[in-house]
């Protein structure tokens, strides 16, 4: 027996199954039963493999097991519903749920034409609604575990269980382990007349031989309070399965292997290191704010952890600890970088606002032929420069190029309008354009050039030179050969050409919104930021004019010294005299012009007032000006969809716009032409010709 026991330990780890087992894991109705029928006790143990038929919803069951009252339960009998079991014919019959109260028949057979029983063996009365508590239920669902004969090695033995059933729970919402329970008998010659000597006709005959130690294994559910706990295991318990709510959570491997299994997973550890077979994929279930922890569901799947094959048969929920405790960061600073910007001087007409849809033109001067796309503006930054050379960061968003002909490498100017009355002008500067020289030879009436090298040039560059006609681009290159967009007008050996093309710079931050230095904020108070307005056609009065916050937070940026063309932008809009000029962009830093930013009353708003040293100009300008806010609070916004804004009135003017009472807009479905129900039999859809800003 010892060599049996050293063998069986070095390949199998105690409780592991050897051969044979099918377990399953199956759904069964449950009847809780009154303890006596007709004035007599029932004996609830011989309903066990019968057939059951409800009197009043005639319907037919097969008892698979049936449980004794025990630890303040009743009576319970496991059903497995067959079929309808009506004394008249199924086509004329309708089926009804049992319920409490109804009296179940019992009989070991039944006539299949109609399941009408030949012969009752038994009644038994389902409980009432009175008799028992909602958590004991007189008709509810529970479930039963089965395994077939096997073999299992336990204390060294090897050990044979019988085929067995074990309800598991009379409810749907249980946290349960499954295994088996080992039970240690002596049998002796009294009362097992096999361990007799049977050497018949010898004078030792039928005396006793030596009691042998029988164990017995039965199938047992024990509750536990963690379902992620070890395996149960004990002198006399070995786990085998553990289920929560009628679904496995765990099955233990089978064969499980003892020390051979830790010399396979060795060398698959070796070889592959940690791995998923399949499944186990990740998702976090949906918790209120209020609970403590998050959790993490893992799908069904199969995974090799240190080489140990790993298999889980439901999905298995891990609680992950919310973040409680909070820190506090004063004076951080968050830097609102938009990125995507062209950089542009010669600001003249007037300013474009922030979100404001501009044209973008192929030309220094626009007209009807050289409109190459859209854009809407970000914001506007002051640069360098002063006077004549003062550069700005124009951020663009939105670009959309319309033209078949030209691409935004043509770009040379951006207007607010149209090219026939644009009301905002911006030029783009030439650090914005990247150009480089080459040589080739080009023929008239052809778009084919051979340059010398075509290193550098690339698809879309625009291409200028003797013979060249204007917004022509590089169409297509291959090795030193090019082919433009448009013909060449003069045949030359020796052509010099200009390749360029206009950069955005930093596209990576096409951004509205900014990463805040730590994550997993919980608040944000007493923000304060620097915003930019535009207050468009303020009107001077003898070269002077005062613009105003809109409220008692706001305050306007300094203007002194450098500082007032850093946070103000002034271009004259009208009513141009002596010094200043219509459309001039004023350089608030030259001679005695000034902004003058005096300390507001704490609570009221603030404003500043801006000279242009011209006591003969009293026209009107558009002014951008830098605004802070200080000791803001966080803004909540709730995102609403599907709503709907009716205008009347007629058809506005082009470029009118038109509030549809929201502060921000995410997307615009469409805009449909219509009456008051918003949809007429001859709608229009318009949404390809309206932008939302």
């Amino acid at each position: 027996q010892n060599q049996i026991h050293r063998f069986g330990n070095h390949v199998f780890r105690d409780g592991s199954e050897v051969s044979g087992t099918t377990e399953a894991l199956d759904q069964a109705g449950v009847f809780r039963l009154k303890p006596t029928f007709a004035g007599a006790s029932i004996d609830v143990a011989s309903f066990e493999g019968k057939y059951a038929r409800t009197r009043t919803s005639q319907l037919l069951f097969k008892i698979k097991k049936a449980v004794a009252a025990e630890g303040g339960d009743f009576d319970l009998i496991y059903a497995q519903y067959l079929q309808q079991a009506n004394s008249v014919a199924l086509t004329t019959a309708s089926a009804v749920p049992v319920s409490n109260g109804e009296i179940i028949d019992f009989s070991s057979s039944f006539i299949n034409s109609n399941n009408i029983f030949t012969a009752n063996t038994g009644a038994a009365q389902i409980l009432l609604t009175g008799d028992t508590t909602s958590a004991k239920a007189p008709v509810t669902r529970g479930f039963l575990y089965s395994v077939d004969e096997s073999v299992y090695y336990h204390k060294g033995l090897f050990i044979r269980a019988p085929q067995q059933t074990v309800a598991v729970a009379a409810n749907v919402e249980h946290t349960l382990s499954i295994g088996f329970t080992s039970t240690e008998t002596v049998v002796t010659a009294d009362s097992d007349a096999t361990l007799t000597d049977p050497a018949r006709g010898s004078y030792n005959y039928a005396a006793p031989g030596a009691d042998r130690l029988k164990v017995d294994l039965s199938l047992t559910v024990k509750p536990i309070t963690n379902i992620a706990s070890p395996p149960l295991s004990s002198n006399n318990y070995f786990e085998i399965a553990r289920i929560k709510d009628g679904e496995f959570t765990r099955k233990r491997p089978a064969p499980d292997y003892n020390v051979l299994g830790d010399e396979f997973a060795k060398r698959t550890f070796e070889e592959s290191g940690h791995y998923t077979v399949e499944g186990l994929s990740l998702t976090f279930a949906n918790t209120s704010s209020a609970t403590s922890n998050i959790i993490a569901q893992f799908s069904p799947g199969t995974a090799y952890v240190k080489g140990y094959r790993i298999r889980t048969p439901s999905v298995t929920e891990v609680n992950i600890p919310k973040s409680r405790s909070t820190d506090s960061v004063a004076e951080q600073t968050i830097t609102a970088y938009y990125g995507n910007y062209l950089i542009a001087n010669t600001f003249t007409t007037g300013l474009i606002g922030i979100n404001e849809r501009v044209e973008l033109h192929s030309n220094v001067t626009p007209d009807s032929t050289s409109k190459i796309g859209e854009a809407h503006i970000r914001n506007i930054e002051y640069l360098s420069g002063s006077g004549n050379t003062r550069k700005y960061k124009l951020f663009l968003y939105d670009i959309r190029i319309t033209s078949t002909e030209k691409n935004f490498n043509t770009l040379k100017s951006i207007i607010k309008g149209n090219y026939s009355n644009y009301t905002a002008y911006a030029r783009v500067n030439e650090d914005s354009i990247t150009s480089f020289e080459k040589t080739g030879i080009t023929t008239a009436g052809t778009t084919t050039v051979r340059l010398t090298s075509a290193g550098g040039v690339q698809v879309g560059q625009e291409v200028a030179g003797s013979g060249i006609l204007a917004n022509t681009t590089v169409s297509s290159i291959l090795f030193d050969t090019v082919t433009l967009s448009r013909n060449a007008t003069v045949t030359s050996a020796n052509a010099f050409l200009t390749f360029s093309s206009v950069d955005l710079t930093d596209k990576n931050y096409n951004r509205s919104y900014f990463l805040m230095p730590h994550n997993n904020v919980a608040n944000t108070v007493n923000v304060d930021y620097k915003f930019k307005r535009k207050f468009g056609s303020v009107s001077f009065t003898s070269g002077s004019a005062t613009i105003q916050t809109l409220s008692g937070s706001e305050r306007f940026s300094s203007g002194t010294g450098d500082l007032a063309n850093e946070n103000y932008i002034v271009v004259v809009k009208s009513g141009g005299a002596g010094t200043i000029s219509t459309g001039e962009n004023v350089d608030m830093t030259a001679g005695s012009r000034s902004v003058t930013v005096p300390t507001p009353t704490p609570g009221n708003p603030a404003s500043a007032t801006i000279n242009v040293d011209e006591a003969s100009f009293n026209g009107t300008a558009d002014i951008y000006a830098a605004v802070d806010v200080t000791a803001d609070t966080r803004r909540v916004k709730t995102r609403v969809s599907g709503q709907q804004k009716t205008i009347v009135g007629g058809y506005p003017a082009n470029g009118t716009k038109l509030s549809l009472g929201y502060a921000d807009g995410i997307k615009l479905n469409a805009v449909y032409e219509g009456n008051s129900t918003f949809v007429s039999s001859n709608t229009t859809l318009y949404a390809s010709n309206v932008s939302i800003t």
